[in-house]
C-alpha cells in the first residue's frame, strides 16, 4: 500500500473522529464525565423517555438492557388478609363454676396458625374447629362427678373455688387438652390449652378476641404497564404481631384529610379518608422485607389519576453502585398533587443483602418542609430519583431529625 494511501485513510479517521465529537449535545454533559441528564435537573419529557449512555451505544450495541418502570409516589390503602389470626385481647370465659382464663399460656399479639391439628386461616375457624370437637365427644362417657381432687382439668378452677365451693359439682364437661401453634416474636411456640364450657352459649370457648386482617397506608414505587407494582420499601406490620405472613389483600384510593407536621422526637403523618371499601382497586399478592406487591386493575386509570398526563414515560432502575452523594428527587404526593421534592443523598451504605436502610438522605426543598417537617409516616415506599433514574424508595424517617430518612436501593425492591 502507498505512503499517499496511507496517509488518506489516517486523514479520514481523523476527521470521522472530529466530526463524532462534535455533535454530541453540550447539556448531556455533566462534569465532563457522564452523558445522563445533569444533576441539578429533574427528569424532562425529552431526557427521560428511556436515558441511555450515549457513549456506550456508540462502542457497543450489545450493552444490556437496564431494567424500567413507571413512577409511583401516589398513596394507597391497603387491607391484607392474614394466613391465620392475630390475638387482640385475651379474656375469661364465665362457666358455671366462675370466670376461668383457658388462654393464659398465650399472649396478646401472638399469632395463632393451628388448633388441635387443623389450620386457623380466618376468625372463625376457633369457634368451628372448637365445635367439631365437641361433636366427636358427645358419644363419649364422661364423668359427672366433680370433687375437691385436684387433676389437670380441675386445677384451673379449684384455687379459685374451694374455699367457697367445697361440695361436689355436677354436669361439667370437659373437651381435654388441645393443641395451639403460634408465632412469638417470629418463633414458632407450640401450647397445649383446655377449653371451658361456656355457660351462657352452652359452648366451648377458650376466651380469645382474634382479627384476621391488617390495614395501612403507604405510597406506591413503581408501577409496570402490566398493572404490577411495588408500595412502601419494608413490610406491613401489626402493631402487636409484627410481620405476618398473609393470603392476599386488596388495594383501595385513599384521599388525604390531613397532615400532621414531623418535629423532633416525633414523626409526623399522613391522615387519609379510605373513598370506598366496596370498590378496591387492585390485590395485594406478597408482604415482604422489600415492601408489598400486587397489582392494579386498570394500570390506565390508575396513572391518569395521580399523575394527570406527566411523568408517564419509562425511568430506568439503576444498580445500587450508580447511586452517589449529592442532588436527587422524591416524588410524593401531598395535598393531592403528585409532585417532585429536592434531597440531598448523604451516605450510601455499601449492602450485599437488602435491607431497608441503604440510602440517608436530607430533605432540602423549602416546600416539603413547609408542609411536612421532612419525612413523615405515609410516606413510605416514595421514589427516589437521581440522575434521570429511580435509585430508590423511602423507607424511614429519623425521629430526632425528621427532615432525614432512609432508603432502600431500588435495584433490590423492583428484583
Amino acid at each position: 500500500m502507498s505512503k499517499r494511501l496511507l496517509k488518506g485513510c489516517s486523514l479520514s479517521i481523523l476527521f470521522i473522529i472530529l466530526f463524532l465529537v462534535a455533535i454530541v449535545p453540550a447539556n448531556h454533559f455533566n462534569n465532563g464525565s457522564s452523558f445522563l441528564v445533569q444533576t441539578e435537573t429533574i427528569a424532562t419529557e425529552a431526557s427521560l423517555i428511556i436515558n441511555r449512555n450515549f457513549l456506550g451505544g456508540l462502542i457497543s450495541n450489545k450493552q444490556p438492557a437496564q431494567k424500567t418502570t413507571h413512577l409511583g409516589g401516589f398513596p394507597i390503602a391497603v387491607s391484607l388478609q392474614t394466613d391465620g389470626v392475630i390475638i387482640e385481647q385475651i379474656t375469661q370465659v364465665a362457666t358455671a363454676y366462675g370466670n376461668i382464663t383457658p388462654a393464659s399460656a398465650l399472649k396478646q399479639g401472638d399469632f395463632l396458625i393451628e388448633l388441635n391439628g387443623q389450620r386457623v386461616i380466618q376468625s372463625g375457624d376457633i369457634e368451628r374447629i372448637l365445635e367439631n370437637l365437641n361433636e366427636e365427644n358427645k358419644n363419649k362417657t364422661l364423668s359427672t362427678n366433680f370433687n375437691t381432687k385436684r387433676d389437670d382439668y380441675l386445677g384451673m378452677i379449684l384455687d379459685q373455688f374451694i374455699s367457697e365451693r367445697n361440695k361436689e359439682r355436677q354436669n361439667f364437661s370437659s373437651l381435654g387438652k388441645v393443641s395451639a401453634i403460634v408465632y412469638r416474636q417470629g418463633e414458632k411456640r407450640a401450647f397445649e390449652l383446655i377449653p371451658v364450657l361456656e355457660e351462657l352459649s352452652g359452648k366451648f370457648r377458650l376466651g380469645l378476641v382474634v382479627r384476621d386482617y391488617i390495614m395501612g397506608i403507604g405510597m406506591v414505587s413503581f408501577i409496570n404497564e402490566d398493572g404490577s407494582f411495588g408500595a412502601l420499601g419494608h413490610p406491613i406490620a401489626d402493631n402487636l404481631a409484627g410481620v405476618v405472613p398473609i393470603r392476599g389483600g386488596q388495594v383501595f384510593n385513599c384521599e388525604e384529610v390531613s397532615i400532621i407536621k414531623g418535629e423532633k422526637g416525633k414523626a409526623g403523618e399522613f391522615r387519609v379518608r379510605i373513598n370506598s371499601m366496596k370498590n378496591p382497586i387492585g390485590v395485594i399478592e406478597k408482604n415482604t422485607t422489600n415492601g408489598i406487591f400486587g397489582k392494579f386493575n386498570d394500570f390506565n386509570q390508575t396513572m391518569r389519576r395521580f399523575h394527570n398526563g406527566k411523568n408517564l414515560n419509562l425511568f430506568e432502575v439503576t444498580p445500587r453502585k450508580n447511586v452517589k452523594l449529592g442532588t436527587a428527587y422524591i416524588c410524593t404526593t401531598i395535598g393531592g398533587l403528585t409532585d417532585f421534592y429536592k434531597i440531598e443523598i448523604i451516605r450510601t451504605i455499601n449492602q450485599s443483602n437488602n435491607t431497608d436502610k441503604g440510602i440517608i438522605f436530607r430533605v432540602v426543598d423549602k416546600r416539603l418542609l413547609d408542609k411536612t417537617g421532612g419525612v413523615i409516616q405515609g410516606m413510605s415506599g416514595s421514589p427516589i430519583i437521581q440522575n434521570g433514574a429511580i435509585v430508590g424508595a423511602v423507607t424511614h424517617v429519623f425521629i430526632n431529625d425528621p427532615t432525614k430518612g432512609y432508603g432502600l436501593y431500588m435495584e433490590f425492591m423492583s428484583a
